[in-house]
Parts: C-alpha cells; structure tokens; sequence
C-alpha cells in the first residue's frame, strides 16, 4: 500500500469515527441512547456540552416540596452533587424553560392555559420534562376550561380533564403529552385517617426493576404517606403511547367516595415520548423520602433515579 493510499485511509477512517461521534451525541440529547450506556461517556458528554442544567418550577399551592426536592438532588454526599435553580411559576417564560435541560413541574396547582403551552411547547421541542402530583389542574379562568358540548354538542356541559384546556381558540392537550388523565387527589377521593402516616399500599414495578428510574428499587416495599402530603390518582389515557414504570398496588378494588371502582393499582411513575423525555410522577418524588417518615420508610433512591434517569439513564 503506496503512501496516498495509506493517508486516504486514515482519512476515511477519520471521517467514519467523526460520523460516529457525532450520531453519539444526537442520540444522547434525544434520550434514545442514555449516556450511561457507555462506560465514562456521561464524563465526556457533560465535558463537552457542560453539566446539566436543572429548573425546578413552583407555585402557591399543591403537592410537594420544591425546597426538599433540591436539597436531596444537590447533596454532594447522597445526591447527585447538580444544585437546581428554582424559579416561581410567575417568573417563567418559554426563553427561561430553553436554558435548561431538564424542567421539574411541582408545588403548582393553578396555572393558566398561556403557562400550560408554554411547559408542552418546551417538552415537544425535545426538552426533558418531569409533571408531579396535581400541578396544573386549577384553573385561573373558567373560560380556560374545555366542556364536553364542546366537542360533542349532545354531551353535557360539564369540564373535561382539567389538563386538557383552551388559549383562545387554540386547544391544549397536556393529557396526552402525560399519557395520563388526572382523577384527584387521594385523600379527596378517600378518607385518609388523621394524625400518624400510613400504609396505602405496595409499590409495584410495572416494566422491569432495571427501568433507569427505579434501577436497583427493593421489591414488597409499602408506599407511605401522611394525611396532608398525599398523592394524586391518575388514569392511563388509553390511545397514548406510555411506560408505566411504577404502580401502587392497594391489594384489593379502591372504590371511591362517589362509587367509582379504580382497580386494583393506579399508575405512580409513567414516561412517554422519544426516548421517555416526559415523566410524570403521581407522587412529587421527594415524598418517597418524606423525612418525617422512619428511616425504613424512606426511599432516597426514587427522586436520585429520577435525575439520573432523565439525564444519563
């Protein structure tokens, strides 16, 4: 092999690794491929790219506490040592969502339509997103709210899930971006006893134990919480594409207050879209690790699998 030869080859074997290099990464920052896939690649990726960027966006009132949330992802010890930046629903806009990789919804139960757009514009632009419990199912408008005889002029005039709302005449379907529709919140639904913290069932690992979010989960752990930090009940939409990843099984029918019968089990964790980019959490994740609960009650793991997950699987 002649000298020419010899550099046409390298060169083209430059290229291959070039094109290979450079497909790795647009596999990475859509989530097909997580970056723990390969051994050290997270290293080089954040390297290159920076450390990822986290939000954690908050409102007046709903369920979980932004505040413990980023204290037990920034511990240097324990956590993943990445200190989010928090910011008041108030403050946000579409450019402040488009610095961050990673936005985490909770603590945010009312918001308007216009802010409901701008979280799903954010996530199917191929951002990460994580929902938790009951943000977004309050209203700052009635008009905002999409009725059945609007979509069906025989039906009742009676709100459809509140995560499916109206801008204008612009239909918004946070819904189907979740894969989920929102019931209530469970002490709403049933009557949780006062006072101590209680089991309500078993956690329960719907897709494999090995699923990036729950990797390493113990299996017949119970799942408690107090009366005035509890969860929301949601239901799979059925024409979404979703993962459940974790469900909570109450070991026999839950049978609402008004009658309706739920099943055994409601979804507690469920992804969807390209490379699960969007996550919703039923429980806000630090609840799992509700510090007033025993430390055997206590499962760190769930909210450092989420960061971890999202971000490098």
């Amino acid at each position: 092999m002649g000298m020419q030869d010899s550099v046409s080859l390298v060169l083209r074997i430059a290229v291959l690794v070039g094109l290979l290099f450079a497909l790795l990464v647009v596999l990475t920052y859509t989530g097909i491929v997580k970056c723990s896939a390969l051994p050290g690649w997270c290293s080089v990726y954040w390297t290159i790219f920076g450390q990822p960027k986290i939000l954690i966006v908050y409102g007046n009132s709903g369920l979980g506490n932004p505040e413990l949330l980023r204290d037990i992802i920034a511990d240097p010890i324990t956590g993943t040592g990445i200190r989010p930046v928090m910011m008041h629903i108030s403050r946000i806009g579409l450019g402040n969502l488009n610095q961050f990789d990673l936005v985490i919804v909770e603590r945010c139960r009312k918001m308007s339509s216009r802010q409901i757009k701008m979280f799903v514009d954010y996530a199917l632009a191929g951002k990460r997103l994580i929902w938790t419990g009951d943000a977004g199912v309050e209203v700052s408008n009635e008009k905002e709210l999409v009725y059945k005889d609007e979509i069906d002029e025989n039906a009742e005039h009676i709100p459809l899930n509140p995560w499916i709302r109206k801008l204008d005449s612009e239909y918004i379907f946070l819904d189907e971006l979740l894969g989920v529709r929102y019931i209530g919140n469970f002490c709403n639904l049933k009557n949780c006893p006062q006072g101590e913290a209680i089991s309500v069932g078993l956690l329960v690992p719907e897709s494999t134990r090995e699923h990036p979010l729950i990797k390493g989960l113990a299996t017949n752990l119970s799942l408690y919480i107090f009366p005035n930090e509890d969860f929301a009940v949601v239901e799979l939409l059925a024409n979404v594409p979703t993962n459940v990843v974790l469900s909570l099984d109450f070991g026999s029918n839950l049978i609402l207050q008004s009658g309706r019968e739920l099943g055994n089990s409601v979804p507690l964790i469920v992804t969807s879209g390209i490379g699960e980019r969007v996550a919703y959490y039923a429980m806000p994740p630090e609840m799992f690790a509700n510090p007033k609960l025993e430390e055997e009650k206590r499962y760190y793991s769930i909210p450092l699998k989420m960061i971890k997950g999202m971000i490098s699987g």
